[in-house]
């Protein structure tokens, strides 16, 4: 489910996971998350459409919104994202 992300990530040292985790564990609050993550806030509304865009989910719908965090959670818990 992350993987495309995850690889978009590492193959061009861009943030897409992070953001969308960081915004999710702020109740979805932009301005919240993006002063957690010292960015503007339109930078940080950018990188969930592009995560959408590369995994086919949208972060919108409950539905995708539940699994990416469930994902997100259980790769944190697997080491594969960092904490």
């Amino acid at each position: 489910m992350l993987g495309a992300a995850l690889r978009y990530d590492a193959e061009h040292g861009s943030q897409l996971v992070a953001p969308v985790r960081t915004r999710m564990e702020r109740d979805r609050r932009i301005d919240d998350a993006a002063r957690a993550l010292h960015v503007h806030p339109n930078t940080l509304a950018y990188r969930p459409r592009r995560f959408g865009a590369l995994t086919g989910l949208d972060l919108a719908s409950t539905g995708d919104f539940t699994e990416v965090w469930l994902a997100i959670r259980a790769a944190q818990q697997l080491g594969g994202i960092s904490q």
